[in-house]
């Protein structure tokens, strides 16, 4: 089993908007590494200007507004600092709502169960909210919540790639990284040194639901991006 960093970077009305999941691929590679066979399982690889539906990524782009431009994504194995993976999208790669775009620190809000005492349970802002898909107080409208809850069972769900009639199998998973004191030394991105400490330091198999009201994301104010 290997461990991954994926990153979807965005802009939104000239603000950064980066969105990070962790993941761990089972299965051995046979044609392609490892990075990019995570991304392709993510959705984020697109075939024919088509990116796969049904897929977390595609599920994403459908929820946000147009207004949000999908820059890149990054794919990075902190134990393999030759497993990576880096693609532009495509010119063109925007969110799907229509209606008027709000200010990007409001956004949708998803969370994972927690299973387990020492690792809380995830929680994710996708930036991107229009007026038109939001009610009175903040609610999230009934269509938008029914594509949340679509984008919730695909992150719970394996995700999988099929190299060539090898599967491979990647899960979004819930990362502790440690502090100084725990770890003097930590692998690229800040996680634990070893493979090994950081899958005893992931939470996997908590199911995603989606938050009835949208989110406010101090670090996503204008000026600060994120």
């Amino acid at each position: 089993m290997e461990f991954y960093e994926l990153l979807i970077f965005g802009t939104y009305f000239g603000q950064q908007i980066l969105n990070v999941f962790n993941l761990t691929l089972t299965g051995t590679p046979a044609t392609v590494t490892g990075s990019f066979a995570v991304a392709a399982a993510f959705g984020a690889v697109e075939s024919v200007g088509v990116f796969p539906a049904g897929s977390p990524f595609r599920i994403m782009s459908d929820l946000v507004s147009a207004s949000l431009v999908f820059d890149k994504v990054r794919v990075v194995n902190p134990y393999d600092l030759t497993d990576f993976y880096t693609q532009p999208f495509p010119t063109g790669t925007n969110g799907g709502a229509g209606g008027s775009p709000v200010s990007p620190a409001v956004a949708y809000g998803i969370r994972s169960a927690q299973v387990r005492l020492d690792i809380r349970g995830g929680q994710k802002r996708i930036a991107g909210v229009t007026e038109d898909n939001m009610d009175a107080g903040g609610a999230v409208g009934a269509t938008m919540l029914t594509v949340l809850q679509n984008l919730c069972d695909a992150m719970s769900a394996p995700l999988t790639y099929d190299d060539e009639g090898t599967t491979l199998t990647a899960n979004i998973v819930i990362a502790s990284k440690p502090t100084p004191a725990e770890e003097p030394t930590p692998a690229y991105g800040g996680y634990w040194g070893t493979l090994e400490e950081q899958l005893a330091q992931i939470a996997s198999g908590g199911i995603w639901t989606p938050h009835t009201t949208v989110r406010t994301q101090t670090t996503r104010q204008y000026g600060r991006g994120r």
